[in-house]
């Protein structure tokens, strides 16, 4: 019998169905709206990380074009409250094991906007190499406020990738799946393209090999995205994981 946690277990991901209503997204992209105009708050440019399709600076045309809306968590109680969405909430102690969890204010805790003409492609990578815990058991839950789909920047993944041991030498400098390995070639190939429906979470573990493609489209990508720790999975001191305190979740 089908369940979302023998699914995770097993492959690293799994998608939820049809858990944000209608209402709630139409309330929470009224608050992207007025975000993004005009532009409010803590915001990362297409620009800043020099990824393919990207603009090349903040004065090269669509140099200023948002790539995410930092600090969700603190920007409205609309983003709040689905970053505690209760079905999502309960999936997650499951996944994690532990019944007292916490969501990030360092990492991720962004509404990802991804734009037609100046969005980029993000190549093969895990969400570890960003991270400082003192384990890397933790989950990012994508929230999708409109379709998904490879044609307008969706998500890629390598199904049971997060419980591979890869050693550093098939990741290049930035850390990223060297696409040039043999080894890796063939994994990339049992990669998985998901769609996602207005509505639906994708959850993930954080050393789920995954990647994402630009907007093809002319209609603009949004999706919400938190990532969550059991409370006993504490961040490294001095790190970037440790530079806000989570929010734990009650």
């Amino acid at each position: 019998m089908f369940s979302h946690e023998n699914e995770f277990e097993r492959q690293g991901f799994t998608v939820l169905r049809k858990i944000i209503p209608l209402w709630e997204r139409k309330a929470i992209l009224r608050r992207v709206s007025s975000c993004l105009d005009p532009l409010v708050g803590r915001v990362e440019y297409e620009s800043d990380v020099g990824y393919p399709g990207a603009p090349k600076s903040r004065e090269a045309a669509g140099g200023i074009i948002p790539r995410r809306l930092l600090g969700a968590l603190d920007r409205d109680g609309v983003f709040l409250s689905l970053a505690l969405n209760p079905t999502i909430v309960e999936m997650l102690r499951k996944f994690l094991g532990c019944p007292e969890i916490a969501v990030s204010r360092a990492h991720h805790n962004c509404v990802m906007t991804k734009f037609p003409e100046f969005s980029s492609d993000t190549h093969w990578h895990r969400d570890s190499r960003y991270w400082a815990f003192e384990k890397s058991e933790l989950v990012t839950a994508w929230y999708a406020l409109g379709e998904e789909t490879q044609e307008n920047g969706g998500l890629s993944v390598i199904p049971g990738s997060h419980g591979m041991n890869l050693n550093g030498r098939r990741f290049n400098d930035q850390s990223f799946f060297r696409a040039d390995d043999p080894r890796n070639i063939t994994l990339i190939e049992t990669a998985v393209d998901i769609r996602l429906n207005p509505g639906d979470v994708l959850l993930f573990h954080c050393q789920l090999i995954h990647s994402a493609t630009r907007n093809l489209t002319m209609t603009p990508k949004f999706s919400a995205v938190f990532t969550y720790h059991s409370v006993n999975n504490r961040p490294k001191p001095g790190t970037r994981s440790s530079s806000l305190p989570s929010l734990r979740i009650r």
